[in-house]
């Protein structure tokens, strides 16, 4: 009997096809079979047991570059960073220096002017942009309730209307 040959043990219309794979001999009965049986079992554990370690050293690796590409990210910010307060301290020396010289070699004076304006400066800055945002808070609540007020006036009419028209029917 060839693989693809119905079976003769079960006759007739119902006969069934030996379509499943035999990695073996084709005839192993008994013991023999039986021993095929775990050494198949074997064989398979052993490639289940290498895939999954495989996909184990994949997440690994997948997490080893992501926690490198972060650390990568987080160090150039940080070199970023201060190379920009570094622009800023000579920036802000320079101008304390102008001033000093302008002011007739008094250091102490440029220095102080310089400090009193950047954080005044910043002060100002800082004093903007919270007034923006409280002011753009404040339009954003009346526009919200605004609306609601105006579906609300909608809803009113609508439902004076249906009650003027129901008591004119009746």
């Amino acid at each position: 009997m060839t693989q693809c040959e119905p079976s003769d043990r079960g006759g007739g219309a119902g006969a069934q096809r030996a379509d499943a794979y035999t990695p073996g001999a084709g005839d192993e009965k008994g013991p023999e079979a039986a021993r095929r049986i775990l050494d198949d079992l074997v064989a398979l554990r052993e490639q289940a047991t290498l895939y999954l370690a495989a996909r184990r050293d994949q997440i690994r690796l997948g997490a080893r570059n992501a926690l490198i590409g972060a650390v990568l990210g987080l160090m150039a910010v940080l070199i970023a960073a201060a190379i920009l307060m570094s622009a800023a301290a000579l920036l802000v020396a320079g101008i304390a220096l102008g001033l000093a010289e302008a002011l007739g070699g008094r250091l102490w004076l440029g220095a102080l002017l310089t400090g009193t304006a950047v954080i005044g400066l910043t002060a100002l800055a800082g004093y903007l942009t919270v007034r923006r945002m409280l002011q753009a808070s404040r339009r954003n609540t009346l526009d919200r309730y605004a609306e609601l007020h105006q579906r609300q006036q909608k809803s009113v009419r609508a439902g004076t209307a249906q009650a003027a028209a129901g008591a004119r029917g009746t």
